[in-house]
């Protein structure tokens, strides 16, 4: 069972809202206090508890009305009988509608107005974790909440299944001799004998174990005094056995159905609010990789948990992420759910599995997306070609009082020329301002906001402009700041004659090498040969940033001032 679209209307500051999901995997994006953590409270509440607050009602003189439509597996279908969509049987279409905050939610079949009973829409077993939970006070097997209820749990099935009680693994004998030394000293107090106070076995042994078995790493270490990062990612996957275990015997009976071999299977929606707290970037990945083969039954030693503790045979599953991390974000846009404000200041969302792009631009950005994700968090983004640019530019930024992190502009790198442009189109599917920068000989007037270089390429632009304001040692610094050899590095004759023709140069072909102290400064053109040689031969992120710092704000060429300010202009007017 997975949540395929949803309408919402009235629930605090989502009211008009309209969302569709990729079947298995949701990143939802967007700056703060938008309402994604909202928009995961409603699924709580939706799918777990009986009614909505005063508090969330956007209008407590209007009703809550939430339509959505969840998509069935063939094991699913008979669960609501013969309600479905009119035009596709493998999707049902519900209401869900609550009046006043004094009523309860009522679910209807969206076609045919007919209700639906609360306890078949809690089959849909939507599994909450918030990352404000503290796991110091849940990874303990002597903890009856949260996590630690599970934990215990495990301690209770062992004894189940032994036919034992967990007093069998004390030593009656010398338990008994402790028992006598401390009462003997205790009695010595005057309240203890008066009201004959005695230290005995607790009644109720049940605990005993839990009290004495710990959680620790491969160092002996407990794990209450490990990372945090280790600590949440264990809390996080044991969330979805605690809920499990928390169901009563009648909700767990309705929520497993059995397919047409005869397996138990288990509806779950897993929601995370950002999980990525206190996790390093490969762990974050890792993390979500690893709760999608858990929904997939692609994790064995998982599976066979599941099966041995619930008599579970598989989940049928959905995972919906908030984030605040592009690291996070797995390399497929139709994932992406994002939040942000329109010019008017009016929340917009937009999902990436309503995108549909030509086959051929698909793959070419599914390989570029690595570098693209940052900008779905971003008021605006900077679509340049390569690394030097990628570098340079926020540099550039700085010079001229406009720091990209300050108003939200994020820098991505498109590789290479004719990615910029569907780029652009991408981010703009999603509500991302962008600005494109292009070389020169790459650029049509198709696109708005794109900008082209004022020569070929970035790398002519900074010889040019400094050649031409007679800063030819800038240059020579920029050299010997990056390059070991300095002035006193030679380029071969096949690198030289190979930039004259890429850059149409109009000096003849060199039949020797040269060093750039070969080369006297009022010889522009052969100054100019080798320092774009050089540069193109370099370019780097490390290069990028030397150039960055080393121009003045005035010698920064003004494409780049135009599309920086421009790239500011579009981020102020993001609602």
């Amino acid at each position: 069972m997975q949540l395929s679209k949803i309408h919402i209307s009235n629930f605090r500051n989502l009211d008009g809202i309209e969302i569709s999901f990729h079947p298995t995997n949701n990143f939802i994006v967007g700056e703060n206090n938008l309402g994604k953590s909202n928009f995961l409270d409603l699924l709580n509440i939706l799918f777990n508890y009986n009614s909505f607050r005063e508090t969330d009602f956007f209008d407590v003189n209007n009703p809550v009305e939430i339509k959505f439509t969840l998509s069935l597996s063939k094991t699913e279908k008979g669960l609501f009988d013969d309600l479905f969509d009119p035009t596709n049987s493998d999707k049902i279409n519900i209401v869900a509608s609550q009046d006043t905050i004094d009523d309860n939610i009522v679910f209807k079949h969206q076609e045919t107005n007919t209700v639906i009973p609360n306890n078949l829409i809690k089959c849909v077993n939507y599994i909450n974790y918030d990352s404000l939970r503290t796991p110091n006070n849940e990874l303990n097997f002597d903890k009856n909440k949260g996590v630690g209820k599970f934990l215990g749990h495990l301690i209770s099935k062992y004894l189940e299944i032994e036919g034992i009680e967990d007093i069998d693994f004390i030593d009656s004998h010398k338990l008994k001799g402790l028992l006598e030394y401390i009462n003997g000293n205790l009695k010595k107090i005057k309240a203890f004998e008066d009201f004959s106070i005695n230290a005995g076995l607790d009644s109720d042994s049940k605990y005993v174990l839990a009290k004495v078995i710990t959680l620790s790493d491969s160092n002996n270490f407990s794990l209450q005094n490990v990372g945090c990062g280790i600590q949440f990612l264990s809390l996080i996957t044991l969330t979805i056995l605690e809920r499990i275990l928390n169901m009563n015997k009648t909700r767990l009976a309705k929520a497993i159905m059995q397919d047409k071999d005869g397996n138990n299977c288990m509806p779950i929606i897993l929601g995370l609010d950002e999980p990525e707290i206190h996790l390093h970037p490969y762990m974050q990945r890792s993390l979500v990789k690893y709760l999608i083969k858990i929904i997939e039954n692609k994790d064995k030693n998982f599976s066979e948990l599941i099966k041995d503790i619930f008599s579970i045979d598989q989940l049928m599953g959905q995972v919906i992420i908030s984030t605040h991390s592009p690291n996070i974000i797995l390399n497929d846009y139709k994932q992406i759910i994002r939040f942000y404000k329109d010019c008017m200041g009016g929340l917009t969302v937009k999902s990436g599995f309503e995108i549909n792009l030509p086959d051929r631009i698909e793959k070419h950005l599914l390989a570029q997306f690595p570098y693209i994700k940052e900008a779905f968090f971003a008021k605006c983004a900077v679509v340049v070609e390569g690394e030097s640019e990628l570098s340079c530019i926020p540099i550039f930024g700085e010079k001229i009082e406009i720091d990209f992190d300050e108003h939200g502009i994020s820098i991505i790198k498109a590789s290479a020329a004719g990615s910029i442009i569907p780029i652009m189109e991408l981010l703009k599917s999603f509500g991302v301002q962008s600005v494109g920068i292009i070389d020169k000989d790459e650029y049509k007037r198709t696109y708005t906001d794109l900008y082209h270089t004022e020569n070929k390429n970035f790398e002519d632009d900074i010889v040019n402009i400094l050649i031409s304001k007679g800063k030819i040692q800038v240059l020579k610094d920029i050299v010997c700041e990056y390059d070991s050899k300095g002035l006193d590095r030679e380029l071969y004759e096949d690198a030289l004659n190979k930039c004259i023709d890429s850059y149409c140069l109009s000096i003849p072909k060199v039949t020797k090498g040269y060093k750039f102290s070969d080369i006297n400064d009022t010889d522009t053109d052969m100054v100019r040969l080798l320092y774009l040689t050089w540069l193109n031969i370099n370019k780097n992120c490390v290069l990028g940033r030397i150039i960055g710092n080393s121009i003045s704000k005035d010698d920064i060429p003004s494409v780049y001032t135009d599309a920086i300010k421009r790239a500011k202009e579009l981020s102020e007017n993001v609602g």
